[in-house]
């Protein structure tokens, strides 16, 4: 059988209502596709591990093997909770690393001196109207 996009929709709604009638009848197999799914991500991670052609290959099957045997334990959340919290830390360390340097091309100096200035610049940004009224009124008394 020639797999084609038609043959896997029709494999999959076929999977499915099976799924659907065996559970009509009392029969839950939920609980087995999970453990299914578990040992096919350990097997092709195995898999990949051996017969990797470069490093890539051999990462992605040791990623595949953990996501495995942590899905066979169930606890696969910890590994999609610890890739986002990585992915949180690259991204924000990229993005401050970005702006330290667009702050050294602008000519302000990096370090506690430029903080400096920027926090003096938020707040005479914050000023309203009140407070500049007021100081000019100060300033006129001066």
């Amino acid at each position: 059988m020639k797999l084609t996009g038609k043959t896997l929709i029709g494999l999959i709604l076929l999977i499915t209502g099976l799924f659907i009638l065996l559970d009509a009848i009392g029969i839950h197999v939920g609980q087995l596709f999970g453990l299914i799914f578990a040992g096919i991500l350990i097997l092709f991670g195995i898999r990949w591990i051996n017969h990797a052609g470069s490093s890539f290959k051999r990462g992605m099957g040791a990623a595949m093997l953990i996501l495995g045997l942590l899905s066979l334990v169930g606890a696969a959340h910890l590994f999609f909770g610890v890739l986002l919290a990585v992915i949180a830390i690259y991204f924000g360390f990229k993005m401050l690393k970005n702006r330290s340097t667009a702050d050294d091309d602008s000519g302000h100096p990096s370090g506690s001196a430029s903080l400096t200035g920027r926090i003096e610049n938020a707040v005479t940004r914050m000023e309203d109207s009140f407070e500049q009224e007021w100081n000019r009124m100060m300033k006129n008394k001066s």
